[in-house]
């Protein structure tokens, strides 16, 4: 966290989070005849947002960029 020059503190992560996600997808396209395969994806991920104290609790905003 780091202070702003409007004030506010200001969150952001300099090392990736990490996700995964298991799924099943159909390979084949076809409703009537599917053939499913099991699929694992893996990202990293970055958060930012702002931290501020309202009637004594802490509110995290996530920013969209």
């Amino acid at each position: 966290m780091q202070r702003s020059f409007d004030g506010a503190w200001r969150l952001s992560g300099s090392t990736p989070g990490k996700a995964s996600v298991s799924y099943e997808r159909n390979a084949s396209f076809s409703k009537a005849r599917p053939e499913w395969e099991k699929e694992t994806r893996k990202v990293d991920f970055y958060v930012r947002g702002s931290v501020s104290v309202a009637s004594d609790n802490v509110v995290v905003k996530l920013s969209r960029f």
